[in-house]
């Protein structure tokens, strides 16, 4: 499992609240309002669980998926990563896993005790980069400022932020190709 995905960015949400919320991608944003985005990527994990009965696994964007991962230690947070779409599955499936087992090990004392300070968990985009699970952004900085791509909001965003059917159509065919 060594050869490395480009993991664009990463979420960790638990209640809907972002724990994590990290680019490693071509800084490219999904906005500069990381509670805003929890909200929407838990609602839609949400949404799956009470239509479906079941968590959400993936969505596609154009180029860009959505992979959504819930640990069985701890049902509660939800790590979603998004990376382009042609990246191996069985590779981002452990890239999951693990992040969200070194997340739960490294902060267990913190998740269980929650109460909404997420300082706490700042370093744990570095932790990734030191692990080899993640890269740093396109430009080595450890995050966007300054660079020309940071205002360019990603269609996901704006197709959330726009109401588009397009995101509502793409909702309904995951649900219609899940077995229930």
């Amino acid at each position: 499992m060594e050869r490395s995905i480009m993991i664009r960015n990463v979420f960790i949400i638990m209640n809907h609240i972002c724990m994590v919320n990290r680019n490693f991608g071509q800084c490219q944003s999904l906005g500069n309002d990381p509670q805003l985005i929890s909200g929407f990527l838990g609602a839609i994990d949400t949404f799956a669980s009470e239509v479906a009965n079941q968590s959400m696994k993936s969505i596609e964007f154009g180029e860009l998926k959505l992979h959504f991962y819930k640990h069985s230690k701890n049902v509660e947070l939800l790590v979603v990563l998004v990376t382009d779409l042609n990246e191996k599955q069985d590779l981002i499936q452990y890239k999951l896993e693990k992040i969200a087992s070194i997340f739960i090990e490294q902060y267990a004392d913190h998740i269980e005790n929650f109460k909404g300070d997420v300082e706490i968990f700042e370093n744990f985009g570095d932790i990734l980069i030191e692990m080899k699970l993640a890269q740093k952004n396109c430009g080595g900085r450890p995050e966007c400022d300054g660079c020309p791509n940071s205002g360019n909001t990603s269609k996901i965003l704006n197709a959330f932020k726009k109401g588009k059917r397009g995101f509502i159509s793409r909702i309904r065919s995951y649900f219609k190709r899940s077995p229930k």
